[in-house]
């Protein structure tokens, strides 16, 4: 990834934010940092970040960041860097702060994440003990959701490059390979297998973290679409799948809804797959869609006659890398089912289940018939 990829990432991050070069010069500002501290576009960009600090603490602060360089590692919102900003007002902000290295055209950056503070401290200050509370309920709401952000797109960057090195490692397993099979050691060679079906894992594992990570931050392409169509396209998509498992899908009944087509197309695929992988042994897997029109959104069931889960919430079920089974014949990163609850929520809806062993399970999707295209 280059400045400006990762500049146009940054843009989209709801709390304020800056990337810097290795010489601590201003390569790129998001708008809630110019919003925060009252800058235009492209005005701070090439002066030095000291331009932010007290100029009272700057040589100190010229120091900590050669020294940050050095051995660069994150500083996660919420490790107690407090320290005041300084406005183009000439006003000081108190904030807390996260610095996050990154490898940016072969060179160290360091992206740095503000919190606004004022609030808070206010609350603490001049208010009653019930707006006290107010405030520091809302800053820590907006502290958990900055954390989150910072989180995401710690991970659209270090995804890469961990994916670079599951790709070395396995590239450098490849004369070990032929050596095994030219000494025909059975331990060896099963070890050998074990070793690199975890690497693989690994290498999905990595793969899951950016796609939910790009899922999170991406746009919305919003249009009145047929939800019916969108679940033949998916069944189309998987064709090849569903005829070797012999799955039958049933789509009943659909409305349409102002959504991202291809976000929902994807959900669709994603729970046609679990059911076919859930399927119970030595019976036809069967997939039931249907819609049932409320007052202003839109609830759709999805079913199936596959194993069913016994005992798990739905925080659980729809959690990110939690499997769903402890049955080893089974693979899975607990991915596909998080991922679904991610497209409803970007979609303002919400998404449920009911299932018992045996039974299959019955997933209820709400989506609202209309979404802003603003």
């Amino acid at each position: 990834m280059d400045n400006q990829e990762h500049i146009q990432l940054m843009e989209k991050m709801p709390n304020p934010a800056l990337l810097v070069d290795p010489n601590g010069v201003i390569v790129g500002t998001n708008q809630a940092l110019r919003f925060f501290l009252g800058y235009d576009e492209n005005e701070m960009e090439g002066q030095k970040v000291e331009i932010l600090i007290d100029p009272a603490v700057r040589e100190r602060h010229v120091q900590f960041r050669e020294q940050y360089l050095e051995n660069p590692k994150p500083i996660m919102m919420g490790q107690g860097r407090k320290f005041k900003v300084l406005a183009k007002s000439g006003e000081f902000y108190p904030t807390e702060v996260g610095l996050y290295p990154l490898e940016l055209d072969g060179q160290t950056h360091v992206q740095a994440s503000l919190m606004d503070l004022r609030a808070y401290e206010a609350g603490d200050q001049s208010h009653s003990t019930q707006e006290c509370s107010f405030y520091k309920l809302k800053h820590l709401t907006q502290k958990v959701r900055f954390m989150e952000e910072e989180a995401r797109g710690f991970f659209l960057n270090l995804g890469p490059t961990l994916q670079e090195q599951v790709w070395e490692v396995k590239r450098s397993a490849i004369p070990m390979k032929k050596r095994l099979l030219e000494i025909d050691d059975e331990a060896l060679t099963q070890a050998f297998t074990e070793w690199k079906k975890q690497c693989d894992r690994m290498q999905r594992l990595v793969g899951g973290v950016i796609e939910y990570s790009v899922l999170s931050t991406k746009s919305l392409h919003l249009n009145r679409e047929d939800l019916g169509q969108i679940v033949q396209e998916a069944v189309q998509d998987l064709e090849a799948i569903i005829r070797e498992s012999l799955a039958q899908v049933v789509v009943g009944q659909m409305e349409s809804i102002v959504c991202d087509r291809e976000m929902i197309g994807q959900l669709f695929r994603l729970l046609i797959l679990n059911s076919i992988k859930f399927a119970k042994p030595d019976t036809t897997p069967k997939i039931d869609v249907v819609a049932n029109p409320q007052q202003e959104m839109c609830e759709i069931h999805f079913q199936d006659n596959g194993i069913g889960i016994e005992g798990i919430s739905d925080e659980e079920l729809f959690c990110l890398f939690r499997k769903k089974t402890q049955d080893p014949n089974l693979e899975g990163e607990g991915v596909g089912l998080a991922f679904c609850k991610k497209i409803v929520e970007r979609h303002n809806g919400t998404i449920s289940a009911r299932s018992e062993p045996g039974q299959g399970i019955v997933i209820t999707i709400s989506l609202p018939y209309n979404q802003s295209t603003e």
